[in-house]
């Protein structure tokens, strides 16, 4: 059982370097066409999407700060996680 929570917490800190290079990759022009760009975009669009849908962008002048709520929930999940597995094998 603490292998799975483990595992779950390491998932959740890949995802998250992989939305890193997600909103990396909107900053520069690059070809969408391109596998490892269409795998990225299919990986983190669909969660960020749904963050978008619920909630209001958070717009600062030129900066899009709405990526933090996929931030913000990716590490309190992970956290919970965290919690989980110390509460159970204590």
């Amino acid at each position: 059982m603490n292998l799975i929570f483990l595992f779950l917490i390491y998932v959740i800190q890949v995802y998250q370097w992989v939305f890193i290079v997600y909103l990396l990759l909107s900053w520069f022009p690059v070809n969408r066409n391109n596998f490892l760009v269409r795998m990225i975009d299919s990986v983190c669009e669909p969660l960020y999407s749904f963050f978008l849908r619920f909630l209001p962008r958070l717009i600062i002048g030129p900066i899009d700060l709405s990526p933090i709520y996929v931030f913000i929930f990716l590490e309190v999940l992970r956290r919970l996680l965290g919690f989980l597995m110390m509460s159970t094998f204590s």
